[in-house]
């Protein structure tokens, strides 16, 4: 439940930034997050409660989804899913049409890197990127605040 009201604020403060495409991939997430999440719950009253935000979260969702496919949004967000488990997925063939020597910053967004394996995996990115963006000069990460000191900010030179 954690991660879904983690995704779910997530995806207000973008779509009050003004950033439609991120904030409607954290709606879409989060609102999926929050419907599993109904089924563990015991208590009618809060299934209820839990609809309404789920449908109020979704009405918002479909405000976005439409305005992105207008084209009526600043920029344009890929969402790539991947299933639980799934194998054969390099950072190269999921991002690789994305970098290139245009690139200056990236901004990455990951509200669960918590866990070594995780740091270890976006410093596997970071490779990537260095290899593939001659002209990169920053990475950010944002991620959310768990059990462990979470916020990590790198920059390059």
């Amino acid at each position: 439940m954690e991660a879904c009201t983690d995704l779910l604020k997530r995806a207000v403060e973008l779509d009050a930034a003004q950033r439609y495409p991120e904030a409607l991939v954290c709606y879409e997430e989060g609102i999926q997050n929050l419907l599993r999440a109904m089924g563990e719950v015991g208590a009618k009253r809060d299934r209820e409660q839990m609809r309404r935000k789920a449908e109020e979260y979704l009405q918002r969702a479909e405000q976005l989804k439409k305005m992105v496919k207008e084209g009526t949004t600043p920029e344009r967000v890929r969402c790539v899913r991947i299933a639980e488990g799934a194998t054969g997925y390099s950072y190269g063939s999921v991002f690789g049409d994305c970098l290139d020597s245009s690139l200056v910053s990236i901004e990455l967004d990951d509200p669960y890197i918590r866990a070594r394996h995780q740091l270890h995996n976006f410093v596997r990115f970071c490779e990537l990127l260095v290899s593939k963006c001659s002209k990169l000069s920053s990475v950010e990460l944002l991620t959310t605040k768990g059990a462990t000191p979470s916020e990590v900010s790198c920059r390059g030179g």
